[in-house]
């Protein structure tokens, strides 16, 4: 972003999205903010949330509470936090660990200090490579996920232990993900260009 001008800020060179219609697939609780920046640049946002996000019930969150002495908790998206964190008189455990900065963010937010995230390739990958994963051996981990491929990744990669020692890893599902309602079919007011497949 450009330094004020006049009182003003002024976008770089080609942010401006005016005359552009944007269809905004995410789900509908996250899509605002993005909406209102494409509305911001002077594009017209188009809202289909193609995927919904809803919580997977009391019982999964006990299954959480009884994982409180776990080593660490390790958190793959913002959803986990937020499902997670509406377990009322958790207590949540001194080591967590994010897959990335808006997930690092988000337990910031709710109260949690983090103990790990990458600075760079938000990814499980890079988040094993950080000197807290390589030392945890012998431990209980948590990963609090919503089926994501990052999952299995940190698993697997916790689970490999050259010294025999091993790492009990536990997945725990926070929320769930499952088609959204009207996801199927475009609103006919979107009028989009059909989609054409190359030869």
């Amino acid at each position: 972003m450009n330094e004020p001008i006049d009182g003003k800020v002024t976008e770089p060179a080609g942010t401006s999205l005016l005359g552009r219609r944007i269809l905004v697939t995410r789900p509908a609780a996250q899509a605002e903010a993005l909406c209102a920046e494409i509305e911001r640049r002077g594009g017209t946002a188009l809202r289909l949330p193609l995927l919904s996000v809803e919580a997977v019930g009391d019982t999964a969150l006990q299954r959480l509470a009884a994982n409180t002495e776990a080593d660490w908790w390790i958190f793959t998206s913002s959803n986990a936090v937020r499902f997670a964190a509406q377990a009322e008189g958790l207590a949540w455990p001194a080591q967590i660990a994010a897959v990335g900065a808006a997930t690092a963010h988000a337990l910031e937010s709710a109260g949690h200090p983090v103990q790990a995230v990458p600075s760079h390739s938000y990814s499980s990958a890079a988040l094993l490579e950080l000197p807290p994963m390589q030392a945890v051996s012998g431990s209980r981990v948590v990963i609090v996920t919503g089926g994501e491929g990052g999952a299995k990744g940190i698993r697997e990669g916790n689970e490999r232990d050259e010294d025999g020692y091993g790492v009990e890893v536990v997945l725990y599902d926070a929320f769930e993900r499952d088609v959204a309602a009207g996801a199927r079919a475009l609103p006919m007011e979107y009028n989009l260009p059909p989609v054409v497949k190359e030869e």
